[in-house]
């Protein structure tokens, strides 16, 4: 929309409000009735409750701080299942996972590989995505969004 110039904004002029015990006009920015004695005190319209504050995500619930363990395996065996039903070579669910979390999984981790979750498919589709446009941005190309579009030897998005 329009912003309002200097010359459209005027400033409101205070008016003497009623009293709530009274009725007496008390003049503008007074708090305490000149004719009573009766100051008001302000309210609040924000009910608070107590409790802990969490960072909402995308769905709308309460991100969890660090990872455990337990999930990192999770994501990094439905990784591999991933890469199982798509066909790529067996060190792709290890650089997927160490785009994620910074370092490569560890050892101890089951090698049995999980059906993927939507939250995995998911994030393979945001990193395809991300792929996508930081290649079309070094060829000088814009990103068009189209799922009908594939880049050679690229994991393919979730539906391709």
């Amino acid at each position: 929309g329009k912003g309002k110039g200097q010359a459209e904004r005027e400033k409101k002029v205070a008016l003497p409000k009623a009293c709530p015990k009274c009725t007496f006009l008390k003049p503008p920015s007074t708090a305490e009735c000149p004719a009573c004695g009766f100051k008001a005190e302000a309210v609040s319209k924000v009910a608070s409750v107590t409790g802990e504050l969490l960072e909402l995500g995308r769905d709308g619930k309460g991100k969890v701080g660090p990872t455990s363990t337990k999930e990192k395996e999770k994501f990094y065996r439905e990784l591999r299942g991933y890469a199982i039903a798509k066909g790529y070579k067996d060190g792709w669910a290890y650089w997927a996972y160490k785009d994620r979390f910074g370092v490569g999984p560890s050892n101890s981790f089951n090698p049995i590989a999980l059906s993927p979750s939507p939250s995995t498919y998911s994030y393979v589709r945001h990193m395809n995505i991300v792929r996508a446009k930081k290649r079309e941005k070094s060829n000088g190309q814009t990103y068009s969004g189209s799922s009908n579009q594939q880049m050679a030897g690229t994991p393919t998005a979730i539906g391709n």
